[in-house]
């Protein structure tokens, strides 16, 4: 028996349980226009102010290179366990 088939043994009583213990809900409508209104993307002009705001820009450029930094980081330090770096 391999891996693959033991796992969804061991699984298979696990979701039969959830089966039948979770149900679906159907949301009421008044949550559902609650929640697509949250979610509504921001205009083009909003977009704009936000790029001519300089704190903005500033941020958005740290994160950016805080980012590469940790890309950079990570990869470095897998070279090094994995032994490449000789």
């Amino acid at each position: 028996m391999n891996l693959n088939t033991e796992n969804q043994n061991n699984l298979s009583p696990l979701e039969l349980r959830l089966a039948s213990t979770l149900k679906p809900v159907k949301p009421s409508p008044g949550f559902i226009q609650t929640t697509r209104r949250k979610f509504n993307f921001a205009s083009p002009t909003t977009v704009a102010q936000r790029l001519a705001d300089s704190n903005f820009l500033l941020v958005l450029l740290a994160g950016v290179l805080g980012a590469v930094l940790v890309i950079i980081s990570g990869t470095r330090i897998l070279y090094y366990l994995t032994g490449r770096d000789k």
